[in-house]
């Protein structure tokens, strides 16, 4: 009886085990994430820049992996944050009285710079929060990155003309059409 017990003890344990077996399938490899695109480092620039409301110069660092954070990889993102115009936290400032250990902020009414981190898992934009002292951002050498949308590229004479092709009728032989399409301004190849 009590071998009887032992063994189904030892069943029931060796059920709760935490070694888990796949049926009929391969073992689970797991494959770190990748550093980012450039595109994708852009469109993560961008989802931070308007999150935190910063605006131009922007400027980025490169992009480093990391153990903390919501993310495998990150970049730093230096900006600039507007004052804000709320008078009550202006009031709640200049109430309280300097001291060594709480000084006065700057100036709201001075933009001033600040410091983000933005995530990537692979090319997948994590998150963003300001930066803080392990990432040393303060620290990193940045370069200017414009995030605006690029301009809508300008017609090109060619289309225009291709608009007129279809108004434009030349009834002959065909080295007869290839020459009326070069008088009225077409390249041929």
């Amino acid at each position: 009886m009590r071998d009887c017990r032992v063994m189904l003890l030892g069943l029931l344990l060796s059920a709760c085990s935490s070694d888990k077996v796949e049926i009929g399938g391969s073992p689970v490899v797991y494959v770190p994430p990748s550093a980012p695109t450039q595109d994708a480092v852009i469109t993560g620039l961008k989802a931070a820049a308007s999150e935190a409301k910063l605006t131009a110069p922007l400027e980025v660092s490169t992009v480093r992996p990391t153990d903390h954070g919501p993310g495998r990889c990150f970049a730093c993102l230096k900006g600039t944050m507007l004052p804000s115009s709320s008078p009550k936290a202006a009031a709640d400032d200049s109430a309280r009285e300097p001291s060594i250990f709480s000084q006065p902020p700057p100036s709201s009414s001075e933009p001033r710079v600040v410091y983000y981190s933005v995530f990537f898992d692979n090319d997948v934009y994590k998150g963003t929060r300001q930066s803080v002292i392990i990432e040393t951002c303060e620290t990193q050498q940045f370069i200017p990155v414009n995030l605006s949308p690029p301009p809508a590229p300008p017609k090109s004479p060619q289309s225009a003309n291709n608009n007129w092709v279809s108004r434009v009728v030349c009834v002959s032989p065909r080295f007869v059409q290839a020459r009326c399409l070069r008088e009225a301004g077409f390249q041929l190849e």
